[in-house]
């Protein structure tokens, strides 16, 4: 049965290169088709001043990104209409929702109704795949065309910045970084998957609307966090306030306004969700998504996302804080990444003692040891050091093709053999 894993997990990827392309590329070639080739860049290096400021702005958006609670319904209100009328669009109902799990629980019931009305002609597999059809063509009639690079693109032509070479362009475009809508996408995934197993009505009625969901590709593909937005926002602001860029402002002032009062947004021709903000957020130094025993996710409605490092975790893992982490849940975890995050959690020191390691071999204070079980892709070789004066124990991975303990030594070392060592420590 194929369920939602091709669409969530390909999503984020494929709407990076279409978003990257097209906001690299678009505003010189509409500024060329414009002045044609009279029409010269002159702005092509940056001051050292210049560049200093460029963390800057950005710190000033992606901090605007990370807000919790609830948006302001009239603000945000006002900024959707004010952008789908700048793209020559009728202003959308809009329909908030709690969380991105509310947007596609509003979906998968629009197709509820009509998933039931031919179910009761009792379907026969040939048939299946003409209702998903015919239920995509609804679901396609009632939200209309989706909007969000159409949004992204006609606002940033309209904001008809001048004046930026190709090249800084080139420069000053960093890489998105996808990794929270990846995971937030992983965790709708698994939510749909859990209600998919447990729900008490009918299973072939979820089945079937997942399926729907996942053939449209399109407008779930462009499911975007604020994160999107505000990047885009860094680099606008600051051709605009820092490079003084010719511009049009009042374009440039409906982009604020989505960025400031919208969150996760999915705009239709006709319909436009809008979702509040997480209730609770949570990072680690690397800006990953990380809290332990507790959700670094939070939605109001319940919806949460657990996660390790960056690492998005089972709510059994998940709740549970990993220093009381179970070196025997490895034996039992099929997925290699989390059994990674599982064995970085507890501790090789612990695994050793839970899982009762094989000495293989020793050499004065050191031991080479193997954990006799397939916990990870390759088999786990470790030594083991125990100080003389503290009885402090020391414990570090080495590679499955050391044979000794003097060879898992130099490994460690850089290939200095333990016997040219001046100062044992």
């Amino acid at each position: 049965m194929k369920t939602l894993p091709h669409l969530l997990n390909s999503a984020l990827s494929t709407q990076h290169s279409a978003l990257s392309t097209i906001l690299k590329s678009g505003f010189n070639r509409n500024i060329k088709h414009r002045y044609g080739d009279m029409w010269q860049p002159n702005i092509k290096h940056l001051t050292p001043e210049q560049e200093t400021l460029i963390s800057n702005y950005q710190e000033k958006w992606y901090n605007l990104s990370l807000l919790t609670g609830a948006v302001d319904r009239h603000e945000a209100t006002l900024a959707i209409n004010a952008a789908y009328t700048a793209i020559g669009k009728p202003v959308p109902d809009i329909v908030f929702c709690d969380s991105p799990y509310g947007f596609f629980k509003i979906l998968l019931n629009q197709l509820q109704q009509h998933i039931d009305s031919q179910l009761k002609s009792q379907l026969q597999p040939r048939v299946e795949s003409q209702l998903i059809s015919q239920l995509r063509q609804h679901l396609n009639t009632q939200l209309g065309k989706e909007l969000q690079q159409e949004l992204l693109y006609q606002l940033g032509r309209k904001l008809n910045i001048k004046r930026i070479s190709r090249q800084l362009e080139e420069k000053l475009w960093q890489p998105l970084d996808t990794s929270m809508g990846t995971q937030l996408h992983r965790q709708l995934q698994n939510q749909l998957l859990y209600e998919l197993d447990t729900s008490t009505v009918s299973q072939q009625r979820i089945r079937i609307g997942l399926q729907v969901l996942e053939q449209l590709g399109t407008e779930l593909r462009l499911f975007m966090s604020p994160l999107y937005w505000s990047i885009y926002s860094s680099r606008f602001d600051f051709y605009i306030s820092v490079l003084n860029c010719p511009h049009h402002q009042t374009t440039w002032e409906i982009f604020q306004s989505l960025v400031k009062h919208c969150s996760w947004m999915f705009p239709f021709e006709k319909i436009c969700f809008v979702c509040d903000r997480p209730t609770k957020l949570s990072f680690d130094t690397q800006h990953r998504l990380h809290r332990e025993g507790q959700p670094a996710m939070e939605f109001a409605d319940g919806f949460s996302l657990y996660s390790y490092h960056g690492v998005t975790l089972p709510e059994k893992y998940g709740t549970v804080n990993p220093n009381q982490w179970q070196a025997g849940w490895l034996l039992e975890e099929p997925n290699a990444e989390l059994r990674r995050v599982l064995i970085e959690g507890i501790g090789y020191a612990r695994i050793c003692q839970d899982l009762e390691a094989q000495g293989l071999d020793s050499w004065q204070e050191y031991t080479l040891l193997k954990i006799n079980n397939d916990i990870d892709i390759e088999p786990i070789f470790l030594l083991k050091m125990t100080c003389p004066s503290t009885n402090f124990v020391h414990i570090m991975r080495v590679p499955p093709h050391v044979e000794s303990a003097r060879e898992a030594i130099r490994w460690v070392n850089w290939d200095t053999d333990p016997e040219e060592f001046l100062v044992q420590t």
